[in-house]
């Protein structure tokens, strides 16, 4: 399969409240990553396992070639989308909601950039670096590994000057801003606890908007819908199926037997060797589908006498004694030609990783 077909197939995109996200063609977004609602990727953009782009009531924008690490969120508010520039770089597990990010900046491992904030080009928020929500960074700013940045002008301090932090930080106004609730008494060093059934009864009813999202299937964008993978044998198309089906993560293998072109059977009456060849050809399918046995969660094998079970059993532990999937073992009566032992189906989720 190759780097072009992997980045293109099997994306998890949601539309929201009837917006769809854009990916550009040359972008590559992992199966794993989600992107819900109006969401923008741009040319060269690389969004890894884990990663998710939300729209929470506002777009979520990634500029040419940037690249969102692995578990890293994004979120764009109603009042604040999050726009990023080109030629950024945001870590693993970054945070970033409502943000505005110049080009050329890199937010490390755990950078965290609340609502409204406004980095210029080329700085740098080093790892667990926190800018807080209405701050501006000019151009080239860097915040130091665990520190924080509050203001505009900002003050960027170690988090142990909480006071100075505070001061700051109470004038920005975040219940206000964030969640539109009066600010709190001007001698508390946070959000109230007598405010938190409000906070949590707003966030979470702009949040329940999602459960009417829809997962996007190939009659919108040919991302995430059904995909076939054909193996070129002549009886496919006269029984009309394929020797594997890919809907989203899920991936089922047809019976797969060891057959000869000229009618025999790999290994002959060899029963071992005929299992042995099967699964060959099963990873090849997998393999053709996105997946492997490593994400195999369910076998079945069809044999013609089920008392050499242990000849099948064995192969079948050489592959999956570490995997352990769900199996079943039948007898039949016989296969569609004599001189088969055995036909195997398997089931993989290639979201297991």
């Amino acid at each position: 399969m190759s780097a072009r077909h992997s980045c293109q197939s099997d994306r998890v995109l949601f539309e929201h409240r009837g917006r769809q996200p854009e990916v550009d063609p040359s972008a590559c977004v992992a199966p794993t990553a989600v992107l819900s609602g109006q969401v923008r990727i741009g040319a060269g953009c690389q969004v890894l396992h884990g990663a998710v782009l939300t729209d929470d009531g506002g777009p979520v924008e990634l500029g040419e070639s940037t690249i969102v690490m692995e578990n890293a969120v994004l979120r764009g508010t109603r009042r604040d989308a999050t726009r990023l520039g080109a030629n950024i770089l945001v870590g693993p597990r970054a945070y970033l909601v409502g943000a505005s990010v110049d080009d050329n900046c890199f937010l490390a491992t755990g950078a965290t950039v609340f609502n409204g904030a406004r980095l210029g080009r080329g700085c740098e928020v080093r790892i667990n670096g926190l800018v807080h929500l209405r701050t501006a960074l000019p151009p080239d700013t860097l915040v130091p590994l665990g520190w924080v940045a509050v203001g505009d002008p900002p003050l960027i301090t170690s988090p142990d000057r909480h006071d100075a932090i505070w001061a700051v930080q109470r004038e920005l106004d975040f219940t206000g801003y964030v969640w539109g609730l009066p600010p709190p008494d001007t001698a508390a060093h946070g959000v109230p606890g007598g405010q938190m059934p409000e906070i949590t009864h707003r966030f979470g009813r702009l949040l329940a908007q999602h459960a009417a999202d829809r997962l996007m299937g190939r009659s919108a964008t040919a991302e995430a819908g059904r995909r076939l993978v054909p193996s070129g044998a002549a009886w496919e198309q006269v029984v009309g199926y394929s020797r594997a089906v890919r809907v989203g993560p899920w991936v089922s293998v047809a019976g797969t037997t060891a057959a000869t072109a000229d009618g025999g059977a790999v290994g002959g009456g060899d029963l071992s060797a005929q299992t042995r060849e099967a699964l060959r050809r099963v990873r090849v399918a997998l393999h053709d589908a996105g997946a492997g046995f490593e994400q195999v969660v369910r076998t079945r094998m069809f044999v013609t006498d089920i008392s050499r079970w242990e000849e099948a059993g064995r192969v079948h532990a050489e592959v999956f004694g570490d995997i352990r999937p769900a199996t079943s073992m039948v007898e039949v009566s016989r296969l569609i030609d004599p001189a088969l032992l055995i036909e195997v189906e398997v089931e993989a989720d290639a979201f297991v990783l």
